[in-house]
């Protein structure tokens, strides 16, 4: 029985096999629940039955503070209300034992919801963390299960592109076998074909029967599944294996012109020529062969260029550092040179090159000095800096002619005066005489400026003091400065002081028991503020913010009796301060009319001076000045005192 040999070994393998389909691990599709914060309820403080009694009468509006009152009718008023909220607990007076028991079995019911509703708040509070871990475990495996299916991609398109190179590469080594006539024994055959075609039949011969047979891709097909349709990969693709066309090895091939150039600068094999005949299997090899060799000469001939072109930049680049060393030198002995006389121009190099040229001593390296700023630079320079010294001088002179201070000296009055004053003068001076234009330089216009003032003085005699001016900018520097310790710092404390004292009056009218009672709301609202109101009355009067002087500034906004009028002495002290400080900064003043108001107090720190201060608010009687009262209602201030303001019939 006659075997058939394949020269080149078949790998007959070549179904591809798909990757692992290993299911992507999916997380509980779980979103954790909003959980809202519990706060547990404020456990008042253990306070004597008298006082509880007292606070739920007044809830309850049982005592009547205006009539006098049998006190038996109170108390009793006050143990039904007490009884109606179970009471608060405390040591309980003789003979109410039954009253004590109540109480108690309040707190302790109290105390069990409190603690059932911290237990949920902790469980609660695990099940979140629990589900935000969860969370990100899900989002981890979720990238990771991306990452691997990006990868798996990546590879199946690798494997595609391989074997489609492959093909293309056998189909033109095929070229040469199909134009002479190269017998073949079939095309598209795939490996299961070529496994069938070379095992022995009944007769005990192979339809290859002995031959020698060469092997060369054609094309790609389908791999059928056992269901008869393609199989497809994992991205729904259909899985492909190489097909081939089989050459009989001893046959002959007639060189072309192209087949006998590629062979013979690519290999070794002695000088063929167009129409040499070589066999099959010998020019298998040789073209192969010589088809890497031209691949590999030609990425040789790509590295060499890539070199020289690199080398010639390098030489290029070597060029020009030599020619900007060489520029660089002749600069430097070019300011060598000339830099005397270009000191001598006063840094004009047109005046410069000119003294140069006078001198016999270096005239002859003017050449040198022109190269060095370049052909034509100062000729073009000198006539620039004409053309800019021109247009300052006509800028110069409009604004002289605007702005001319000096006026008519010989006008019998101040008025005449003023209007001999160019119109834009005559409005800087109005200005600065009426406070509207800030004099934050006047260092400047006294030194450069003087006839501005001089200006301002001879319009307004004996209503502007130039000699004020600097003394104005100081205190305008100190009354707008944010530090602590200065007048600006003092200011913006008082301001906010106001206004948060105006708070506390209200809060104290609106609730003036809660206000009193700790853990109650307004009492918590209450003492909030009147420490932000301590500390910034320690910064209104510069102090040094120590345990003695928070104690005492503390003590007048939450004083048991009395506390309104403990914030009206805060206010009205307040006032005598802030008084003095606009007096100083009314003396600053340089004109008697100015108009700049002290900066910092705003209109709502006026308002709540007005507030808490009748004897101001009939000052500056302000009939508009207007509050909102404890009700939210709109109240005026009508004879020193606040009253409903009158509703708007529409």
């Amino acid at each position: 029985m006659a075997e058939s040999t394949v020269r080149d070994p078949l790998d007959v393998s070549a179904t591809p096999i798909p990757l692992p389909q290993t299911g992507a691990l999916t997380p509980q599709d779980e979103s954790p629940e909003d959980v809202e914060s519990l706060a547990t309820p404020p456990i008042s403080p253990e306070m004597g039955l008298g006082p509880t009694i007292a606070q739920h009468q007044i809830a309850a509006g049982q005592i009547n503070h205006g009539e006098a009152r049998d006190w038996a009718e109170n108390t009793v008023a006050g143990v039904q209300a007490s009884l109606a909220g179970f009471g608060a607990g405390g040591v309980a007076p003789a003979g109410s034992g039954a009253l004590r028991g109540v109480g108690a079995a309040a707190r302790q019911g109290q105390e069990n919801r409190q603690q059932q509703a911290a237990l949920k708040q902790r469980q609660q509070l695990a099940e979140r963390q629990q589900a935000t871990e969860e969370q990100k475990a899900a989002a981890q495996i979720a990238y990771q299960n991306a990452e691997r299916f990006h990868i798996e991609r990546m590879t199946r398109n690798e494997d595609r592109e391989t074997q489609q190179k492959m093909v293309d590469r056998d189909v033109t080594a095929a070229q040469p076998f199909l134009e002479n006539g190269i017998p073949s024994y079939g095309e598209h055959l795939t490996s299961d074909d070529l496994m069938r075609m070379l095992k022995a039949g009944p007769s005990g011969k192979s339809e290859i029967n002995g031959h020698e047979v060469i092997p060369l891709r054609d094309g790609m097909t389908d791999v059928i599944g056992p269901d008869g349709r393609p199989s497809l990969d994992a991205d729904g693709i259909a899985q492909q294996r190489p097909t081939y066309r089989l050459f009989d090895a001893h046959g002959t091939v007639t060189l072309d012109e192209k087949e006998a150039k590629l062979i013979g600068e690519n290999t070794h094999y002695p000088k063929p020529v167009p129409g040499q005949q070589i066999g099959v299997a010998e020019f298998t090899t040789l073209h192969n062969l010589a088809t890497k060799n031209a691949a590999f000469a030609d990425s040789v001939a790509k590295v060499q260029a890539a070199t020289a072109k690199d080398v010639a930049e390098g030489e290029k680049a070597k060029e020009e550092t030599k020619d900007k060393q060489e520029d660089r030198a002749l600069q430097q002995q070019a300011a060598k040179l000339f830099t005397p006389y270009l000191s001598a121009a006063h840094g004009d190099p047109w005046r410069g090159i000119q003294i140069m040229a006078k001198d016999r001593a270096n005239a002859g390296a003017l050449g040198i000095v022109e190269q060095a700023y370049g052909p034509g630079k100062i000729e073009e320079w000198h006539q620039k800096q004409e053309e800019i010294g021109l247009r300052a001088e006509e800028l110069k002179q409009k604004k002289q002619s605007q702005l001319d201070f000096v006026g008519d000296q010989n006008a019998p009055t101040s008025a005449a005066f003023l209007s001999s004053l160019p119109p834009e003068s005559q409005s800087i001076v109005k200005l600065i005489h009426e406070g509207r234009a800030p004099l934050h330089n006047p260092a400047y216009l006294l030194a450069r400026k003087p006839e501005v003032l001089a200006a301002v003085e001879r319009a307004y005699p004996g209503e502007f003091d130039a000699s004020k001016v600097e003394g104005y900018q100081n205190a305008y520097k100190e009354f707008t400065s944010e530090k602590s310790n200065s007048a600006g710092g003092q200011l913006q404390a008082g301001a906010n002081l106001l206004q948060h004292l105006a708070q506390l009056k209200q809060m104290n009218d609106a609730n003036p028991v809660a206000v009193r009672i700790p853990g109650k709301a307004a009492y918590n609202a209450y003492e909030t503020l009147a420490n932000t109101a301590s500390d910034e009355i320690a910064n209104f009067y510069g102090e040094a913010k120590t345990n003695e002087t928070s104690k005492r500034n503390i003590n007048n906004l939450t004083r048991e009796v009395n506390r309104d009028a403990g914030i009206r002495e805060v206010a009205s002290a307040m006032g005598v301060k802030l008084d003095d400080m606009e007096q100083t900064w009314v003396n600053a003043a340089p004109s008697a009319v100015y108009q700049a108001p002290m900066p910092k107090i705003n209109a709502g720190a006026k308002q709540a001076r007005a507030f808490l201060d009748p004897a101001y608010a009939r000052k500056v009687a302000a009939p508009t000045v207007s509050i909102t009262g404890p009700n939210g209602e709109k109240m005026i201030l009508q004879n020193g005192q606040w009253i409903p303001a009158p509703k708007v019939v529409q």
